[in-house]
């Protein structure tokens, strides 16, 4: 790949394996670059890093999930269904994104 046709193949991989457990060694095994080269490319592209890129695809689907979901299924199982291993990192994430919590969120939306 040449440097300025990598961003999309970056994306289009964080986007297949968004629910995966991933570290960005693993982009730098599929790129053949640094950790530092694959986020300077990706950023100078897009304006925000390859971790945080996927925080915002797994935030954005989890809102999806709050809105769509049935009243039984919880914030929780939200949370680890968006690919997020930890609830309290979830919590931190949507709240930085959205400014509210899921909770929060999921009564505006509902009520």
């Amino acid at each position: 790949f040449e440097e300025h046709h990598l961003p999309k193949p970056i994306k289009d991989y964080l986007d297949q394996n968004q629910f995966d457990a991933m570290e960005i060694s693993q982009l730098e095994t599929k790129f053949n670059l640094t950790a530092s080269k694959v986020t300077k490319i990706f950023k100078k592209f897009y304006g925000i890093t390859p971790v945080e890129y996927r925080t915002k695809v797994r935030i954005f689907n989890s809102m999806f999930n709050l809105l769509t979901s049935e009243e039984k299924k919880d914030v929780t199982k939200i949370a680890f269904g968006s690919g997020f291993s930890d609830l309290s990192r979830f919590n931190k994430q949507f709240k930085k994104v959205t400014r509210t919590t899921p909770s929060k969120f999921k009564f505006k939306t509902k009520g």
